[in-house]
């Protein structure tokens, strides 16, 4: 299994992500500031320091996965990027916004769509059914800030994934606008399209030059 972590330090995702793996998998992080001491030593773990958004960085993401997996294709996307709030609920929401969409331009571009008939790992360690299962494997979770924008966010999320859900941890405050959207079954960046083409009009691709 390949999992991607954005916005990966202090790094704690990245030890859950390695304990389930049990070192039979890859884990590539990416933030711009560092892990802890420790974190990206285990063995198939990466670390790539720097800002998400630079095409640069981004080359060198897909540098680390092709060394280590020998492809650039992914099983699981995690982004834990959230730009510091202000408290002015209009620019937090599309700074969270772009990072979001920078997210899901990258899942799209990189995740494995499920197949039929075959049989999946999910985060929590246990084997699953694939497409045509209730249960579908989880392959892209994003924290998102609540905004004027989320519907729309939602809908992107819903052209690309079978099952998509808003999550808000119970550790988080009451009043914050921060949770995360959790999105099984990839349909696949051609299928999604396709099926998104024949049911509504045509949107903006989610590609750019910023992008992969």
């Amino acid at each position: 299994m390949v999992v991607v972590d954005l916005g990966a330090a202090p790094g704690g995702w990245i030890q859950a992500a390695d304990s389930v793996l049990r070192g039979s998998g890859t884990i590539v992080g990416v933030d711009l500031l560092k892990l802890q001491q420790g974190v990206a030593d285990g063995e198939g773990v990466q670390f790539v320091q720097g800002n998400f958004l630079d095409p640069k960085v981004q080359a060198r993401l897909k540098e680390a996965l092709l060394d280590m997996s020998g492809d650039t294709k992914v099983d699981l996307v995690l982004s834990d990027m959230m730009a510091n709030t202000s408290g002015n609920n209009t620019r937090d929401g599309a700074l969270s916004l772009e990072l979001c969409e920078a997210a899901l331009a990258f899942a799209v571009q990189h995740l494995s769509p499920i197949r039929r008939a075959t049989k999946v790992v999910t985060p929590s360690g246990r084997p699953t059914a694939a497409e045509g299962s209730k249960s579908l494997p989880i392959q892209f979770i994003v924290k998102h800030f609540a905004s004027e924008s989320t519907e729309a966010f939602r809908k992107d999320l819903a052209r690309y994934f079978r099952q998509v859900k808003w999550v808000k941890p119970p550790s988080s405050r009451k009043d914050s606008r921060e949770g995360f959207f959790v999105c099984a079954g990839f349909k696949g960046k051609q299928s999604a399209e396709t099926e998104s083409a024949e049911q509504a009009p045509a949107q903006d691709d989610l590609e750019s030059s910023v992008f992969f």
